[in-house]
């Protein structure tokens, strides 16, 4: 037996900014500044070496986790202060969320 799993869409956001990755990062910009810079610099740095599309998930990814980080994590300003516990709620509001991650078994 396998396991298939299905990737669907990311987190709901903020009425209008579902899709605008430049809206989404100027309300985490404004929210945590230094999440923002931060993650801009990586994503700058990865741009150098890594193929567009994988510049993109990483985007994405990074925008999902500052959003979980000011929605469940408001004492969290820079990712030097991200805990385990930190990564483990996340992981599990990751689970929680709709449109998560779907896995299913072959026959």
């Amino acid at each position: 037996m396998t396991a298939a799993t299905v990737l669907l869409a990311p987190a709901p956001l903020p009425p209008g900014l579902a899709g605008n990755s430049a809206g989404q990062w100027t309300l985490i910009s404004n929210q945590r500044p230094v999440l923002a810079v931060t993650a801009e610099r990586y994503l700058e740095q990865i741009s150098i070496s890594l193929s567009a599309s994988s510049v993109r998930v990483a985007d994405q990814t990074l925008r999902t986790f500052c959003c979980f980080l000011a929605e469940q994590h408001p004492e969290i300003t820079a990712f030097a202060l991200v805990t385990r516990p930190v990564i483990e709620d996340y992981k599990t509001w990751l689970a929680a969320r709709p449109g998560r991650l779907v896995a299913s078994d072959a026959t």
